[in-house]
């Protein structure tokens, strides 16, 4: 092969890069233009004094959603660290061009010690999914919403920390 060939493999490679890296970056812009959506998290107070798993809730709040969307569908939920264990998750269905407010929720469980561990930490919860549209089109989308781990004293929340809101970075 001569050189001629390599730089056209070469260039053909860092076209498909280049267009993977715009695929990306179309998908988080599409959560954010098209979905008004707040995430929360929740903890929930064990029965057990002893158990040594703490469990929770990720709440989805739609409020808003652009008029051509037909349905919103997340398909996988998860949090950039993986002490945050969420059990597998069916597909959570929003409908789109619905004037009101909208909640799903998935639960997740983590130990108390790694919670501990990670009091302060920055993580990250991700969505991933795909927008319906009305002319039955569907686009995928992505998301990254931070959240700080709470700051938990003898294994209870302090006040802030049960629920720690967080916009969907619009």
């Amino acid at each position: 092969m001569d050189n001629l060939t390599y730089s056209v493999l070469a260039g053909l490679a860092l076209l498909l890069i280049f267009l993977f890296v715009i695929n990306e970056i179309r998908k988080y812009q599409r959560y954010k233009k098209m979905l008004d959506m707040v995430v929360e998290v929740q903890f929930h107070e064990s029965e057990d004094a002893y158990d040594h798993m703490r469990r929770g809730t990720v709440m989805l709040h739609l409020y808003r959603s652009e008029e051509h969307i037909k349905a919103i569908v997340i398909k996988h939920l998860s949090f950039s660290d993986p002490a945050f264990h969420v059990p597998s998750l069916d597909k959570l269905y929003f409908k789109g061009k619905s004037g009101e407010q909208q909640l799903l929720s998935a639960s997740f469980r983590i130990r108390r010690h790694t919670l501990r561990r990670l009091d302060g930490k920055k993580i990250h919860i991700n969505l991933s999914g795909w927008i319906s549209d009305s002319e039955g089109n569907a686009k995928p989308f992505k998301a990254h919403v931070p959240y700080t781990v709470g700051s938990f004293s003898n294994d209870t929340p302090s006040d802030n920390a049960p629920t720690a809101g967080m916009t969907a970075l619009t």
